[in-house]
């Protein structure tokens, strides 16, 4: 197998699959790397493998604007069945994926097949950052990225691969915070000030800066991200007790029910 990166990029055909595959294949296109897309059919439709096939090519040729310039191999079909999540484990091993990209649809009908519990579960078990594209994200190029941190260790070292990704895309990159008293909002200023020192002289071209809003984190990040629908939000969920992690799954769950932000989620 070849030793280009790969990107997993699941679609159900939706606006927002499309979305997904077009911030995929501009990953692909700037860090040459090369697209899986991923359809998951239940496992009662195998007997119409080759209709769902034609389906899953039609989509790709209709989208794949970037491969007139990188050639015919920048998109791979792969057309599975059964259950999504242990299908992505399954691709996880076979294709060693560096990004995961999954659109997700409010419809019930597909809650457990494209959020609920199954995306969650999908972050819980890849070791590798998952963008989640909400069913209203806009259309608009990616131009920023804001990457909310809480200033561990684990949200610091997150930096070592956004900051080159962001170079190479030539997107700008926020430092977000939310303080809740004015006495974590000086302190908050501080740290923010010591990472742009700590990463500036290596990813200068970034351009890196920082906000910090302040009251409730939940609403104030709702409220701001509200503002501008068109950047994408970055986490980082820790690997702590089951507990913690499961706070952790909500609170991106409730973010992305209520926003139309694009959000990358990291693990460490």
């Amino acid at each position: 197998m070849s030793s280009m990166k790969t990107i997993l990029c699941l679609t159900d055909y939706t606006p927002s699959s499309k979305i997904a595959l077009g911030i995929a294949m501009r990953f692909a296109e700037r860090l040459n790397y090369k697209i899986i897309l991923v359809h998951v059919e239940p496992i009662d439709r195998i007997e119409f493998q080759e209709d769902s096939r034609l389906k899953l090519s039609k989509f790709s040729d209709e989208n794949k604007k970037i491969q007139l310039e990188k050639g015919d191999n920048l998109i791979q079909h792969e057309l599975v069945y059964g259950n999504i999540v242990e299908q992505c484990e399954l691709l996880a091993e076979k294709y060693t994926p560096s990004l995961l990209i999954i659109g997700k649809r409010k419809k019930k009908i597909l809650e457990g097949i494209f959020w609920g519990e199954s995306t969650q579960k999908i972050i819980d078990r890849v070791d590798f950052p998952v963008i989640i594209i909400p069913e209203e994200a806009n259309e608009a190029p990616l131009t920023s990225i804001y990457y909310a941190t809480d200033f561990s260790s684990g949200s610091i070292s997150t930096l070592d691969v956004l900051l080159p990704w962001c170079s190479i895309l030539g997107i700008k990159l926020h430092l977000l915070h939310v303080s809740e008293t004015d006495e974590d909002e000086y302190k908050a200023i501080a740290k923010m000030k010591q990472i742009l020192h700590s990463f500036a002289e290596d990813h200068e071209e970034v351009g890196m800066d920082f906000k910090i809003l302040k009251g409730e984190p939940f609403a104030a990040i709702l409220d701001f991200l509200g503002e501008y629908p068109e950047v994408m939000l970055a986490v980082t969920f820790h690997e702590r007790s089951f507990w913690e992690r499961l706070m952790e799954h909500s609170l991106v769950r409730e973010i992305t029910g209520a926003i139309k932000n694009p959000m990358l989620v990291f693990k460490y």
